[in-house]
């Protein structure tokens, strides 16, 4: 018995007690004798395939397909099929098939066989054509479902994940934001083979889309160590660096109030960002990082609008990011939008439970809250045109410079004036003043001073009970005799210490 014929039988015997891997170095024994017997490389193909290595079976069948020549034996032919099938190629397997159609073709239990293959072949196939339209559309979580669906007809083989798959898998992950699923399925790749330079720089870009830029950078150096003259690793490492640069220059520009060149940095940022979308999964949480940033400029800016903008942007790319969930918050309050506000610090508060910053934003949602009860009321501020933070000279100032303005006796709106009258009985008052910022619930059963009728000014709602507003004071002489107009009427705004009227 010759060495090949010798270790051919090793082999058959090693795999028909399922010691597989053993067979496998049988019939390579073999195949190094006698190089070109197809029916070693066929041997050797179905040990492959029951270790579930499609890939290197579907080299053998090949080989073995191409020395029978024209007319290969149906057995050879079926495995090929298999094998084609296996590596996630159905419409190849299915083609492959074509000389088994005739009826005539191989015995029985062959077209069997065949017309089992097709039929998996074509079922995978259609699963498959289904995935390649939804990845057009973009539409990631029903390429997910399409690639289950074809991953389940691979099961019927006996085969595991042709590699393509799982590079497209951890792909549809990323883009679907699942980055530790995507970063296990990478490492299990890395780990099969360490010198993957697929998985490698799949796992620089599951970095990047999670906002890790300097392992990301790393990561691909290692990839191009691996394989220097990858493209596609210079191309990804270019573009890592450019954003790490950039983001320290407009997060520099920024602290250094330098706004008008922060603002163009991150604009800048995020085009770099979105090259290579599809590729790197649009880099989410980093692009979210630089909305959030840029938000927050645009609020010191006073460009609220802007900044709710951005913030948007970035719940859209990162929903659980709470830092500009707050800033939203803030920018709707400052924009007096007070139910947006409550609504987004509700959320930020759900979201920072057991954090440092959870009290903090209690008391910030408290205090929108109370902003939007004023809002469904009079807001004595906005009445007398002052911030909230107004001192007590700048309430009087404001109080005697509308007063003036809206005085009926001067020919200004009746309840405008009242409104003045009864903002700055609140306002300037201490304690009223603090229990009106804190929102007390019973608001409007606070005596605002006891407004009592003029009588004979036809019912005009009373300035008498002012809360001890002395209108000399705030005033001066301008009132001290105040002409009434028709009828000769005069009021007189007595001296010092009393809110009195008189009419004559």
């Amino acid at each position: 018995m010759s060495a090949a014929e010798e270790a051919k039988q090793r082999g058959n015997d090693l795999f028909k007690s399922g010691k597989f891997r053993d067979a496998v170095q049988a019939y390579t024994e073999a195949i190094s004798s006698d190089p070109q017997s197809d029916v070693l490389l066929l041997n050797r193909c179905a040990a492959y395939m029951a270790l579930s290595d499609y890939r290197r079976a579907l080299a053998d069948a090949e080989q073995a397909v191409q020395l029978q020549g024209e007319t290969p034996t149906p057995k050879a032919i079926i495995r090929l099929s298999k094998c084609l099938v296996g590596v996630g190629r159905p419409r190849d397997g299915s083609s492959t098939l074509q000389p088994l159609r005739s009826s005539t073709a191989g015995t029985e239990a062959e077209q069997k066989q065949a017309q089992d293959v097709d039929l998996l072949a074509q079922q995978m196939e259609r699963h498959l054509v289904t995935l390649e339209a939804y990845l057009r559309e973009k539409n990631w979580l029903l390429a997910s479902i399409a690639l289950d669906q074809a991953q389940g007809v691979m099961k019927l083989t006996d085969a595991s994940s042709p590699k393509a798959w799982q590079e497209l898998r951890a792909m549809i992950l990323l883009q679907r934001g699942q980055y530790s699923q995507a970063q296990s399925l990478v490492m299990d790749m890395y780990r099969s083979d360490p010198s993957d330079t697929d998985a490698i720089l799949l796992g620089a870009r599951v970095f990047l889309a999670n906002n890790d830029v300097a392992k990301a950078i790393t990561q691909a150096q290692a990839a191009l160590r691996t394989d220097p003259d990858r493209a596609d690793a210079k191309k990804f490492l270019r573009k890592c660096k450019t954003l790490s640069t950039l983001k320290d220059d407009a997060n520099a520009a920024f602290k250094a109030n330098r706004s008008d060149e922060a603002l163009a940095k991150y604009a800048e940022l995020l085009q770099v960002a979105d090259t290579d979308t599809d590729a790197d999964g649009e880099a989410k949480k980093f692009k979210a990082v630089i909305y959030s940033n840029r938000a927050i400029l645009l609020s010191k800016l006073s460009r609220f609008d802007e900044s709710i903008q951005d913030c948007t942007q970035a719940l859209q790319l990162d929903a659980g990011f709470v830092k500009p969930l707050k800033t939203r918050a803030r920018a709707y309050l400052s924009s007096e939008k007070y139910e947006e506000a409550v609504r987004d610090f509700k959320r930020a508060v759900d979201a920072s439970v057991g954090t440092a910053e959870h009290d903090p934003l209690v008391r910030e949602c408290r205090r929108a809250e109370v902003d939007l009860k004023r809002s469904k009321k009079q807001d004595y501020y906005k009445i007398l045109g002052v911030p909230k933070t107004a001192t007590e000279s700048e309430i009087k100032k404001a109080f005697r410079r509308e007063s003036l303005k809206h005085h009926p006796d001067k020919g200004g709106d009746e309840e405008k004036f009242k409104l003045c009258n009864e903002a700055y009985s609140v306002l300037s008052d201490e304690q009223k003043r603090r229990r009106y910022d804190s929102g007390v619930d019973d608001m409007d059963a606070m005596d605002l001073g006891g407004m009592g009728g003029f009588g004979g000014m036809g019912g005009f709602g009373g300035m008498g009970g002012m809360g001890g507003v002395n209108l000399a004071d705030l005033f001066g002489a301008q009132f001290a005799n105040f002409d009434m107009g028709p009828g000769g009427t005069s009021t007189h705004f007595y001296g010092p210490g009393t809110s009195s009227f008189r009419f004559g």
